[in-house]
């Protein structure tokens, strides 16, 4: 405060105790770098598990589809890309019952699909004979599951696809 000739004569002062304000800054500060570390750690772990998954699906001797819950192909394996003579670009991202020359858009395979996330029960043997593009004709084994990995991906369907042209020409003989 100033006098009438402006001089200073008192100083008029505010104190607020922010101790509180800062510790519990500091305690969120802390909290945010305690998830941040957990989320690197569980991100380094999936990243881990799923190149191991994939690793598998790769040495697998069986043509493999990985399909979401609208029968998209997620992924496919090297197996069935050389199996099938296609391209990934041919293959991931698209509807299952469209591939090739929609040779697995069988209303009775389609069925038997429509069962699998919501009861969990597998496709067991089920055979496709169908001149395939590329590959000409051939009878296909194909094998079903719903993935359920730790808990996650229960809406993903494994389709295993074995060729068997020459056991069942044997058979015959």
């Amino acid at each position: 405060m100033k006098n009438e000739a402006g001089q200073v004569t008192h100083f008029i002062g505010v104190q607020n105790d922010i101790t509180s304000r800062k510790k519990a800054e500091h305690e969120l500060r802390e909290e945010k770098n305690n998830v941040e570390i957990k989320i690197q750690q569980r991100t380094k772990e999936l990243q881990e598990k799923e190149s191991f998954l994939s690793s598998m699906i790769e040495t697998v001797r069986e043509s493999l589809l990985v399909l979401d819950g609208n029968y998209i192909v997620l992924s496919a394996n090297k197996h069935f890309l050389t199996s099938f003579h296609v391209s990934s670009e041919e293959t991931v991202g698209k509807l299952l019952f469209d591939l090739g020359n929609k040779q697995w858009d069988i209303p009775s395979l389609k069925e038997l699909l429509t069962h699998i996330l919501p009861t969990s029960n597998p496709v067991i043997d089920y055979e496709v004979e169908h001149v395939f593009p590329h590959i000409g004709r051939k009878v296909m084994l194909l094998n079903a599951y719903r993935i359920e990995f730790e808990g996650q991906y229960k809406d993903r369907i494994l389709i295993a696809i074995e060729d068997i042209t020459e056991k069942k020409e044997q058979d015959l003989r």
